[in-house]
């Protein structure tokens, strides 16, 4: 197989945005923006995020032609490993703020968009990122688990680690990448392929190995994150004490144990209970989703509260455009803000439908 190179990613998307010019006009986006930059070829793929007006209804639609239009694109599995993420207008102008998408990452291809706020904001990345690592460890707990030991999903999942450190470093200056061996493992390997072609082959022991490893050093991450939040947030009162259901077979234990956050997984009739994660996750989506007569919440900071609720607001606008595109809450957005799956779902239902 030829190399492939910078060059060939350039040709693809200009492609990709010529053939969607031609879709039918109720079909056309407002912009089409490229997420990231093209970090090594033959691994990396495009990240898309197309955004239509608030009021569009025909996600599915455009994707089914976008599906067509990619099916016998060269290097297709390389360049599409996922389809493009699907956006409300006013959700991708807040990107920078609300996501970290520092704005010299966001190319925009196709359109015009404006975005409201061009600076980062420390509390939104400490919002975002409790939201991304919680999701990184789940997705690598359900992968060592799975039958299917895929190499490219652990490549993605391990290398999404950069990301949050680079982010978490905004509100820790004391966090070092040289303390992380499981992730530059994963750094080699991306480079051993990029440069030579050469994929890793590990063996099962080996492959869960790095997963459970990369989770330790996420949750190490992730500890930063829950430090911040506690110079923030002074107190936080909940009715509800059961277990915590991420979604309906990820479930979190124990959250308001401050005597005991070793990090463990155990799995019990197809349902999986990790311990270690804190009582932030439920503070804040407790305060994302729900009535104040199910809690209390007492700040320190009462513009980290002010962000927070606008932070629900944002994804309120997004859940909301995903319902009426895909028929649930997350749709193409990849944005699971402290729940996922169909738990997002009836979340959504119970209480703002």
């Amino acid at each position: 197989m030829n190399k492939i190179k910078l060059i060939d990613y350039k040709k693809t998307i200009l492609k990709i945005i010529d053939r969607i010019d031609s879709f039918p006009k109720y079909l056309r986006p407002v912009c089409i923006v490229q997420n990231g930059h093209i970090e090594k070829p033959g691994i990396s793929d495009i990240d898309l995020m197309i955004g239509f007006d608030d009021e569009f209804l025909f996600a599915n639609e455009f994707l089914k032609l976008f599906e067509k239009e990619i099916l016998n694109l060269k290097h297709k599995d390389i360049f599409f490993s996922h389809l493009p993420n699907i956006f409300p207008i006013s959700c991708l102008e807040s990107m920078p703020e609300m996501t970290y998408n520092p704005i010299n990452e966001l190319e925009i291809h196709y359109g015009k968009l404006k975005f409201k706020k061009k600076s980062i904001c420390n509390d939104q990345n400490a919002l975002n990122s409790l939201e991304q690592i919680h999701n990184r460890i789940t997705m690598l707990i359900e992968l060592m688990l799975s039958k299917n030991k895929n190499i490219n999903k652990l490549l993605l999942f391990g290398h999404s680690m950069i990301h949050s450190i680079k982010y978490v470093k905004n509100i820790d200056k004391n966090i070092n990448i040289k303390k992380f061996p499981y992730l530059d493992k994963i750094e080699k390997f991306r480079d051993l392929i990029s440069n030579e072609g050469i994929y890793p082959k590990l063996s099962k022991e080996e492959f869960d190995e790095m997963c459970i490893n990369l989770c330790f050093e996420f949750f190490t991450i992730l500890s930063c994150v829950y430090s911040y939040l506690d110079k923030k947030i002074y107190l936080h009162f909940s009715k509800n004490k059961d277990h915590y259901f991420y979604n309906n077979h990820l479930i979190f234990t124990n959250l308001e144990d401050y005597q005991n956050n070793d990090f463990k997984i155990n799995i019990n009739e197809n349902k999986i209970y990790i311990q270690g994660f804190r009582w932030h996750i439920r503070c804040v989506f407790e305060n994302y989703f729900l009535s104040h007569k199910n809690y209390t919440t007492i700040y320190n900071d009462i513009i980290f509260e002010k962000k927070i609720f606008d932070r629900a607001l944002f994804i309120k606008t997004l859940y909301t455009f995903n319902l009426k595109n895909f028929n649930n809450a997350v749709g193409r957005s990849s944005i699971n803000p402290l729940v996922k799956g169909n738990k997002y779902d009836e979340i959504v239902v119970k209480n703002f439908l």
